[in-house]
């Protein structure tokens, strides 16, 4: 009777070892990858016959995303770059009379 307790409790360590071994398989070993960092982004609004853009700075520059067949606003593209180099900007072009927004744009990620 004795050896067959000790059988079971060596059965059972190595089932409880087998368990801790698949258990830690399943966890991701890699270290977590850095979040996207937040962005400044300036969405105008108005002007130009009420279209909407949104400037954002890139390594290249600023870009203007905005919709087939707009035309952008020469002062609010430089207003913009201004922006991103100063952090003032002026809320109402006085060319084009667009509203300016300044916003955070949050890259989207997926978590598997």
């Amino acid at each position: 009777m004795v050896r067959t307790i000790g059988k079971v409790r060596t059965a059972l360590a190595g089932l409880g070892v087998l368990a801790l071994v698949m258990a830690g398989g399943c966890q991701n070993s890699s270290p977590a990858a850095a979040a996207p960092m937040p962005q400044k982004a300036i969405v105008v609004t108005g002007g130009n016959g009420g279209s909407v853009a949104v400037f954002e700075q890139t390594p290249d520059g600023v870009v203007a995303l905005t919709g087939p067949g707009t035309t952008m606003c020469a002062q609010c593209k430089t207003d913009a770059e201004k922006y991103f180099k100063t952090g003032e900007l002026v809320d109402k072009c006085s060319a084009c009379g667009a509203t300016r927004t300044p916003v955070t744009l949050v890259p989207y990620t997926s978590h598997n």
